[in-house]
């Protein structure tokens, strides 16, 4: 429920707030890699979206971010810090109501 009510505050597109998406789809983001389970890795390169929760738990083992980005979430002051910036980016202000 967590979730939901984030999203619902902080994103403002016309997508439904499954958790499965921004976690598929930060893998274009170059800090963000997602390892399929064993025999899965041809089938999570061939899609395009994760339409359920399901799917993630079922096809996704884990997700490993970049070393670097890793040691900066670490450090409590680098972790606020990205926090900020992220929750003042144009995508975030418009409907955040100051989050």
């Amino acid at each position: 429920m967590a979730f939901k009510s984030i999203w619902h505050k902080l994103v403002v597109t016309r997508h439904d707030p499954y958790l499965a998406q921004p976690f598929f789809h930060m893998r274009s983001e170059g800090f963000w890699d997602l390892c399929a389970y064993p025999g899965y890795e041809l089938w999570l390169s061939a899609q395009k979206q994760l339409k359920s929760l399901n799917q993630l738990n079922q096809f996704i083992h884990y997700a490993q971010i970049d070393s670097e980005l890793a040691l900066l979430l670490a450090e409590p002051s680098s972790r606020s810090l990205l926090r900020e910036v992220l929750l003042e980016t144009e995508a975030f202000r418009q409907n955040s109501g100051g989050v």
